[in-house]
């Protein structure tokens, strides 16, 4: 059984190779990419306001329910000791 190597090319040899290429080719090759368009706030050409993702809309709410438990749990600990 003769299996063929075929080779994968690296993110450093991708990296490397954009380097050796003409400035043309470049910017051709960069025209192509496309970034994925994204949904804002306000709908407007100057302004870069996008709507949050889930990840962080999450996250950033169990950080502010931990932060307002400790905030309740000094504000407890220190009536206790008060009334001792």
């Amino acid at each position: 059984m003769v299996t063929e190597k075929t080779e994968i090319p690296r993110v450093e040899d991708t990296l490397n190779h954009q380097d050796k290429l003409d400035p043309d080719e470049r910017r051709r090759r960069l025209r192509e990419i496309q970034l994925p368009q994204s949904r804002k706030i306000i709908k407007h050409p100057d302004f870069e306001i996008v709507w949050p993702e889930k990840v962080s809309s999450i996250g950033f709410l169990v950080l502010t329910l931990i932060c307002g438990l400790i905030l309740f749990l000094t504000w407890y600990a220190g009536k206790l000791l008060a009334n001792l």
